[in-house]
């Protein structure tokens, strides 16, 4: 008898698998809440720890659309709602660092505001897998030591929704790592 496995269940046990691998650090997750109507409600309504990339406080109607970084256990019913839901639609990237959340929140917060060639402030929408995959590839070893901060992976999900690419940096080098999820 052979068992058939949804994609979603194949990346929960990806994540769960990875979390095994590197007992030292947290799964974390960047989230793009103006994406979805849905997200933001659902870190409320699951009671996940999560703090959102902007300075200050914010109206409501802001908070609801900021990226947001949160704390994903890939076992937890938010974790099985958020890749069943919003795997393949862009939601956002999924992190590993031994950090903790408001630390990180910080390390990313400044990564939000980025000068470009006119000197002009804009906004980087980094925490987009489809802005990621493109990004990432481009850094010299300066910007990998400065996106990557205390986060040792990155993960994305990739174009089509049955990859998950993984980024990192080991003995001074940066690595992509793909995995592809076979569905029957």
């Amino acid at each position: 008898m052979v068992m058939e496995h949804t994609l979603t269940e194949k990346v929960i046990y990806y994540f769960t698998r990875k979390a095994k691998q590197l007992p030292d650090m947290k799964l974390y997750a960047l989230l793009d809440t103006a994406r979805d109507e849905r997200i933001y409600p659902a870190l409320r309504e699951y009671r996940c720890e999560y703090r959102h990339l902007y300075r200050g406080s914010l109206p409501p109607v802001l908070e609801e659309v900021a990226p947001h970084l949160v704390e994903v256990n890939p076992r937890s019913a938010f974790a099985r709602w958020l890749i069943e839901e919003g795997w393949g639609m862009s939601w956002g990237i999924f992190l590993a660092s031994p950090a903790r959340l408001d630390i990180l929140k910080n390390h990313f917060r400044d990564l939000v505001r980025v000068r470009d060639e006119q000197g002009r402030v804009i906004y980087f929408r980094y925490y987009d897998p489809r802005v990621f995959r493109v990004y990432m590839p481009t850094c010299n070893s300066e910007e990998l030591q400065t996106v990557f901060g205390r986060v040792r992976h990155f993960f994305t999900e990739g174009q089509n929704g049955n990859l998950v690419i993984e980024y990192g940096v080991e003995n001074s080098r940066f690595f992509k790592r793909v995995t592809r999820f076979v569905t029957l």
